[in-house]
């Protein structure tokens, strides 16, 4: 049987058997949200526009918002940005005072950076502004179902990282 798949860039014709939809669904999947991750940062664009920080300001400080303190390393990691980026990022944010550096009891190499006042009072206006526009497009699919897919994300997530650590 051959069909026809939809690939980012064009229709691939595919020699497949009955029974090999092993792994097809996945793919779909996988396409699926980096299409979505693209039209994120699109919309990302859009709602912040020029505002007080970039795109990459704006996640380093949702991750401190969230997590609390972080050494760059850290961030990097999580990020899968470079500890140059990430420290690029964070000198910024140190200029406009959205973060504040300590010392890390563990390590006099990477100190510890956390959110400023004003930059919680920044993240706080920009959760703000993404939930109004979030709730808007949540009445659509229902809550269950964005708590399914946001689980079942999660756990491939998960599944990529534990293979991606056991190939280092």
């Amino acid at each position: 049987m051959i069909e026809t798949r939809i690939s980012r860039f064009k229709p691939v014709q595919v020699r497949t058997q009955r029974g090999e939809n092993r792994g097809r669904e996945l793919m779909a999947l996988v396409d699926e949200v980096m299409r979505l991750g693209q039209t994120l940062r699109q919309m990302d664009e859009w709602l912040h526009g020029e505002g007080p920080v970039g795109e990459a300001g704006r996640a380093v400080l949702y991750l401190l918002f969230s997590d609390g303190r972080a050494t760059v390393p850290a961030i990097a990691r999580v990020r899968g940005l470079t500890r140059q980026r990430v420290q690029q990022v964070i000198n910024e944010l140190l200029e406009k005072d959205l973060v504040i550096r300590s010392e890390n009891p563990a390590s006099k190499k990477s100190p510890l950076f956390s959110i400023s006042p004003p930059g919680q009072k920044l993240m706080l206006a920009i959760v703000r502004k993404e939930r109004r526009l979030y709730r808007g497009l949540a009445r659509e699919p229902g809550e269950r179902r964005i708590s399914s897919a946001t689980r079942t994300l999660k756990e491939l997530r998960l599944e990529f990282e534990q293979r991606l650590r056991v190939r280092r």
